[in-house]
């Protein structure tokens, strides 16, 4: 018999889902708030403005995050989504906003995009060492990254041209 493997997405396909689903909707201008919780401790908050129903702003709070700023996340995730980025809502680390009556253009690219924002998160750690290696920074020589309750992921750089990833 063979066996099933399970698949996991990078993404966030619930967050993708709720924020089409506003979209869908074609900028209603009801009220949304929606909590998402994941395994590792991460929250997404997904809700409207209440002075404007037709914003949508999306947020997230991961107990990772704040040691991901010594990495460069803020910035990171400010390339990636551009206009989109605003002040973090209250008790969230990061925040994005979408107009739900006239979205950006390549909508569909832009919500899948942003189902990625845990990911493209983690990875600003991954980019900073990277940069280290070419010579475009500097990190620690072994960097750690709490990322769940007793979980942590390490980085350790070499004195070559690679990086060692323990989890």
């Amino acid at each position: 018999e063979a066996k099933k493997m399970i698949l996991l997405e990078f993404n966030s396909l619930v967050l993708a889902e709720t924020i089409n689903q506003r979209l869908q909707k074609d900028g209603a201008k009801s009220y949304t708030h929606v909590v998402l919780c994941d395994f590792d401790g991460c929250t997404y908050d997904v809700t409207t403005v209440e002075s404007n129903k037709t914003a949508l702003i999306i947020s997230i709070s991961w107990p990772a995050f704040q040691n991901l700023k010594a990495f460069g996340v803020e910035n990171r995730l400010k390339t990636i989504y551009g206009p989109l980025v605003v002040a973090p809502a209250a008790g969230f680390d990061f925040s994005l906003q979408i107009d739900t009556v006239h979205p950006p253009a390549k909508a569909e690219e832009v919500v899948k995009n942003i189902s990625l924002l845990k990911r493209h998160a983690f990875a600003s750690v991954f980019h900073a060492a990277f940069e280290a290696l070419d010579g475009k920074g500097s990190v620690p020589d072994l960097i750690t990254i709490p990322y769940r309750r007793s979980e942590a992921l390490y980085i350790k750089k070499t004195d070559g041209n690679r990086v060692i990833v323990i989890f």
